[in-house]
């Protein structure tokens, strides 16, 4: 039988194997990813940090993130979602899981979105991440 795809979501490092190689990322996902924290804060497009969101076989976005460690809190500034043909409502489900997880990971207690672009999503990852 072939392979099921796993509906999990991961947030992944930038310097995660599978987006290291920034040329094969693009061709195989056209996926164009570039950690911006080596760009000037004036030209930057998504963030200081991005992380690669990578949902069941696609990559679907990037989250720039901070954890404010004395507060246990943690910062999504920006949530980038790309184009896509996917669930939104699966989607944003299986984000609420993986920042659960990775708040647990970052020791942070609470979570907080500042902007989710496109924006008409912003109100409902708001949600699913407090609910």
């Amino acid at each position: 039988p072939l392979p099921r795809l796993n509906n999990r979501l991961s947030i992944l490092s930038p310097f995660d194997n599978s987006v290291i190689q920034r040329d094969r990322l693009k061709t195989l996902f056209q996926y164009d990813y570039q950690l911006e924290c080596y760009v000037p804060a004036a030209k930057r497009q998504y963030g200081y940090f991005c992380l690669p969101l990578l949902y069941r076989d696609e990559f679907i976005g990037r989250m720039d993130c901070k954890a404010h460690r004395k507060a246990s809190h943690l910062e999504i500034k920006a949530l980038h979602l790309e184009q896509h043909d996917f669930d939104e409502d699966a989607a944003i489900a299986a984000f609420a899981r993986a920042i659960k997880r990775f708040c647990q990971f970052q020791q942070c207690d609470s979570v907080s979105l500042t902007h989710a672009y496109p924006k008409h999503l912003t109100q409902r990852v708001r949600r699913a991440l407090n609910g």
